[in-house]
């Protein structure tokens, strides 16, 4: 199960498009199910918006988001 932050009904529709089109293809397996929910529903995507707001604090903050997403190459180019 794929849990997916709802966002503009426009993006989802793109995501579920995209999902469609990864199971057709076979780079997604077939059983493959998704759920579009709000934060309040879902509490696992506090995370990365935790994650995001330590990494833009700065100083030991920063350091700490690092060390919990070490293994996501190049962090730095990914944020500003």
């Amino acid at each position: 199960m794929v849990v997916l932050e709802r966002r503009e009904i426009s993006q989802d529709a793109r995501e579920e498009s995209q999902i469609a089109q990864a199971k057709r293809l076979g780079q997604a397996p077939a059983s493959l199910t998704y759920a579009h929910l709000g934060p309040g529903e879902e509490p696992i995507l506090w995370i990365a918006d935790t994650l995001a707001w330590a990494y833009g604090a700065g100083g030991n903050w920063r350091q700490r988001a690092r060390e919990l997403v070490e293994h996501v190459k190049d962090v730095d180019r990914c944020l500003p």
